[in-house]
């Protein structure tokens, strides 16, 4: 027997079905339902560069898919070069005008009040440096300076060496985060932020790219890279530890940063040992890959002075922090790795694999 629903029934039952359709949570609102964010697609790369702070500030960026026009990526471009531009004017080195340098002049006379990029930048270096128990030290520059007085030399002497290290650790600096302001204990004493540095910038410089809209970005400032990433990942090249400037690994990272330093007294080498102040022994570099990009250089210059089984024992202890140890070996490469992803060597590059990444 065949049963027939009534029309007035049928008209009932689509008014009802219409009724919930309009008061759904997507619709409520006004607006359509939200797209899962690693679907969004990004427009068009654009590729651009400068110098700052004697190294070379290079991005390439994506807009999100409803910013895709390159007009509106280049001017986020813009904005972000422009902070980088005003955040060198706080912590470049060589220029005596600067924030840090004003610091460096007058904090062994008095508190300096400092903005809140330098007292960021300093809280950073001061935590870093109890943690790793000096083995980073944000007041090495009078041992940076003693290197750079050496005049060829192999090593400077052991005088200024001794001398540079009397106004050299961190615990005669202190910081006042009620009032911001920075002290030192002795006249000669000098804060070198280079690797903090770079972190602030690079973190401040992605801000402005993320407020403008940019979606996927890689922002690399002498060996650091910070990425960031709604689908593909981005790659970021392990220079040699020879210090020869090529490239012998790559590895992946979708929302982090990667740093790598090295010692050798060969080319730019300058990781000193604060502790000492001596290079560390032996050739070798340390790559750290963290999510934030404000210390993850100066975490690898403290790992590096501290050597291998401490760098081991440091990666045991925080999984969320990958590390690579290489050193030369022949023509090729004895490697350590953890807490990493998959790393990739170069085309006929020869690795030994102490640990598997």
């Amino acid at each position: 027997m065949n049963f027939r629903v009534p029309s007035m029934i049928m008209r009932l039952v689509l008014l009802l079905l219409a009724l919930m359709a309009a008061h759904s949570p997507a619709s409520a609102a006004g607006k359509p339902a939200r797209r899962n964010r690693a679907a969004v697609v990004t427009g068009p790369n654009l590729e651009r560069s400068m110098p700052v702070m004697d190294e070379v500030l290079g991005i390439i960026a994506a807009s999100r898919g409803n910013v895709t026009d390159t007009v509106r990526a280049s001017a986020a471009l813009d904005l972000a070069f422009a902070e980088a531009e005003r955040l060198a004017g706080v912590f470049a080195p060589g220029d005596g005008t600067s924030e840090l340098a004003r610091l460096n002049r007058s904090a062994a006379e008095q508190r300096f009040s400092c903005s809140a990029d330098l007292y960021a930048a300093l809280e950073a270096a001061a935590a870093l440096a109890g943690e790793t128990d000096g083995a980073y030290d944000p007041t090495s520059g009078p041992l940076l300076r003693a290197w750079e007085r050496r005049s060829g030399a192999s090593a400077p002497d052991a005088g200024d060496v001794a001398a540079a290290r009397r106004l050299t650790g961190w615990r005669m600096f202190t910081l006042d985060p009620g009032n911001r302001t920075a002290r030192f204990a002795r006249p000669g004493m000098e804060v070198a932020l280079g690797a903090i540095a770079r972190g602030v910038v690079l973190e401040r410089t992605a801000g402005v790219l993320r407020e403008r809209g940019i979606a996927r970005a890689r922002l690399e400032l002498g060996d650091d890279v910070l990425a960031f990433t709604t689908h593909d990942p981005w790659s970021a090249a392990i220079p040699s530890p020879a210090g020869d400037g090529a490239t012998v690994m790559t590895l992946m990272v979708s929302n982090g940063a990667v740093a790598t330093t090295r010692s050798g007294r060969n080319g730019n080498a300058r990781v000193l040992d604060p502790r000492t102040g001596q290079l560390p022994l032996g050739e070798a570099s340390v790559t750290v890959v963290e999510r934030s990009v404000l210390r993850v250089r100066a975490l690898a210059e403290a790992l590096l002075v501290q050597g291998r089984d401490n760098a081991e024992a440091y990666a045991s202890a925080h999984p969320e922090t990958g590390v690579l140890w290489l050193e030369p070996l022949g023509g090729g490469l004895r490697a350590w790795a953890w807490n990493l992803g998959r790393v990739v060597p170069e085309p006929g590059m020869r690795v030994e694999w102490m640990t598997e990444p």
